[in-house]
């Protein structure tokens, strides 16, 4: 894998059977991140409003872009600062959702002439 230093695993109809799968610590790292960044979008796309909405799916991509090659205690940061962001953006996604403004230019539609 890409991010992983470890060799591809076999493929299923090769000649050596596996009888189990070997989780990495990278690859635990990784789908913890993938995770987390589908977390973070669920609840970005619950945003009320247009402009904070796409703000945080924006910075939410940005960040998984930036982090993603990170490793080691590198890596163990930046997914606890995520945890942390991800807190953050629900409770502005639970007080969007209590108190919602109107409706921003980009979400109505366009009148067909």
């Amino acid at each position: 894998h890409q991010y992983c230093s470890r060799q591809p695993a076999r493929p299923f109809n090769s000649v050596k059977k596996q009888t189990h799968f070997h989780h990495h610590h990278c690859d635990d790292k990784m789908l913890k991140a993938v995770h987390l960044y589908k977390r973070l979008m669920r609840e970005a796309r619950q945003m009320q409003d247009y402009n904070f909405r796409m703000y945080a799916i924006r910075r939410i991509r940005a960040g998984y872009n930036q982090n993603r090659v990170l490793q080691g205690q590198a890596a163990d940061e930046a997914l606890l600062e995520g945890e942390k962001q991800l807190a953050v953006l629900t409770r502005q996604s639970v007080i969007s959702r209590l108190y919602p403004s109107a409706k921003s230019v980009m979400e109505t539609p366009t009148p067909s002439w």
